[in-house]
């Protein structure tokens, strides 16, 4: 966390969870000080993730601890060592039904529903997809994704996921420090 970020005004957990309880998203800084905005999987909707990717770089991550990834049988995503990255990828998928293309915010909102339904199968999504689950196993590899899914996991015991996405200014570049937390008091964001 940047020395910058922690004189942020930030949101008690328990201010957090209770916005993720309404379906409401929330935003941290991520180890490298970038915001990353997050929300319960199960609560997604197509004017979230409309939100979601306008705000983004686009590419949108749903966070899964990995005992559900393997139950789903979604892979790891192939590395080479030389292309490590902090979080641990698996192959991209879609909702197995009710998608077109899977790009669109609806089929990514109902992509990440799926995941986070407890009674989806590894018949419910197809491989390769549109959204990017990330295994979160509770390292300190990525403490700050399993924190968000944890979160989540409190706001509503039922999600399996939690969607994800790093947000991005409208000039491209990473939302950071004061940055952030404009964008958050402009849209009414918790800051954790």
């Amino acid at each position: 966390m940047t020395p910058r970020a922690q004189t942020l005004h930030r949101s008690s957990t328990s201010d957090v969870v209770d916005q993720l309880s309404k379906g409401r998203p929330a935003v941290f800084f991520d180890e490298n000080g970038d915001g990353v905005l997050f929300f319960a999987g199960s609560r997604s909707t197509v004017s979230l993730l409309h939100f979601a990717i306008r705000h983004s770089t686009g590419l949108i991550l749903a966070l899964l601890r990995h005992d559900r990834l393997d139950q789903l049988r979604i892979p790891d995503q192939p590395v080479f060592a030389s292309e490590q990255s902090a979080l641990n990828f698996t192959v991209a998928v879609d909702a197995a039904t009710g998608v077109t293309t899977g790009i669109s915010a609806h089929d990514r909102a109902l992509t990440l529903r799926t995941l986070a339904d407890p009674t989806s199968t590894p018949a419910s999504v197809t491989r390769p997809g549109h959204v990017l689950p990330v295994r979160c196993e509770g390292t300190n590899r990525d403490s700050d994704f399993s924190r968000a899914l944890d979160l989540v996991a409190r706001a509503d015991s039922r999600s399996l996921a939690a969607g994800a996405c790093h947000l991005v200014a409208d000039s491209g570049e990473t939302l950071r420090g004061s940055s952030l937390s404009a964008f958050a008091r402009t849209h009414d964001l918790v800051l954790l």
